[in-house]
């Protein structure tokens, strides 16, 4: 199974996690991502996904979130998320 994250969902780890529903919304994400490297789903990403998080002001935010997108065999062009 393919799995698609956005930048948001992508970033929320690096996000303050003082909030019980981040917190949770974290620790689902990692998760998933864990499942991803095992093998067990497909981390998919986009030119666009590539473009938002390129955009990202806070390089720290930047960088990390790369280094996740950088382990996605499977790019989705954007004609088909048109």
């Amino acid at each position: 199974m393919r799995i698609y994250f956005d930048n948001c969902s992508l970033q929320r780890p690096l996000d303050d996690q003082s909030q019980p529903r981040i917190e949770w919304e974290t620790e689902a994400i990692i998760r998933i991502l864990s499942y991803c490297e095992t093998g067990n789903l497909t981390l998919v990403s986009s030119e666009v996904l590539l473009a938002e998080i390129n955009d990202t002001s806070d390089l720290e935010r930047r960088e990390t979130t790369l280094e996740l997108v950088r382990k996605v065999k499977d790019v989705i062009s954007a004609s088909w998320i048109i």
